[in-house]
């Protein structure tokens, strides 16, 4: 908030102590609840303000308002399974994803998990990162906005999209953009068509998006594959070196038992000697 919602915010404030009979709030206090609030955006504390109002059966506190606030948020969100559930799609370059920009990032972080084939690891820190992204976005007061990153499947684009206006993750305004413009686009098959009939004939273009998928995943399958063999080769290096290690130390005990050996006999030898005299 900024001070053009100050008075905004002392009505409304000053509308909390007249519904539950507390007397007019003094200057300090309401300075004080500015202090409480001053962090959110105003429509944000006046939502949850009335929102008290409404189910609040105590005189409020600030601590109140924040803890209204809180689980009305919280409820806005998808839980982690439930994100998981979405963002795991995004490993395919053919899925359209319907998805907050927490859930977005948290992926990004797990990205080289399941790029290493460990699922159940990508899985357990995703939900971990994502909690945190959303318990962060909470506390500023956001509500959830959700993006789609579109896939290279057409069908399943028109899917995701009607699945995610159905669920209310996108408005219908926002929904109905989207499908405008994939009612707009020719299908590769009729682009196709018309190719050859025209004879200005063109590869299919999911051919050329398959074959594209395909390279980047072999080059980063190389890219992988090289740096593997990098540790390898520093792993038996390593393995080499500490083995010479161990076999001079082998050496030197064998060497110096053999010594041992020589200067016992060596006295042995001379205490016989003496003895003979």
């Amino acid at each position: 908030m900024n001070q053009t919602n100050a008075a905004s915010f002392g009505n409304t404030v000053q509308m909390l102590f007249a519904t539950f009979h507390l007397p007019e709030p003094s200057k300090e206090v309401l300075r004080a609840w500015w202090m409480a609030f001053e962090d959110l955006p105003f429509d944000v504390f006046q939502r949850a303000a009335m929102h008290y109002i409404r189910v609040g059966k105590y005189p409020p506190k600030p601590s109140d308002i924040r803890e209204v606030l809180a689980t009305s948020l919280k409820n806005q969100w998808l839980s982690a399974e439930e994100a998981w559930a979405c963002a795991i799609k995004a490993s395919d370059d053919y899925e359209t994803v319907v998805w907050t920009e927490e859930a977005a990032k948290a992926f990004g972080d797990v990205r080289h998990l399941l790029a290493d084939g460990n699922e159940f690891a990508a899985r357990t820190a995703f939900v971990k990162f994502y909690d945190r992204y959303v318990d962060t976005a909470i506390a500023e007061g956001k509500r959830p906005e959700y993006r789609v990153s579109e896939g290279w499947d057409r069908e399943k684009r028109r899917a995701a999209i009607l699945e995610a206006r159905d669920k209310g993750l996108l408005t219908s305004k926002v929904a109905n953009r989207f499908l405008a413009e994939l009612s707009n686009e020719r299908s590769d098959v009729a682009n196709a068509a018309v190719g050859m009939l025209t004879g200005n004939v063109v590869e299919h273009p999911s051919a050329n998006a398959k074959r594209l998928a395909d390279l980047m995943r072999e080059t980063l399958a190389k890219v992988d594959a090289e740096e593997k063999a990098q540790m390898a080769a520093k792993d038996a290096l390593r393995e080499q070196r500490r083995q010479a290690m161990q076999d001079r130390k082998r050496q030197i005990v064998t060497q110096a038992e053999s010594l041992a050996e020589t200067m016992g006999a060596s006295d042995t030898q001379a205490v016989a000697a003496g003895n003979s005299e």
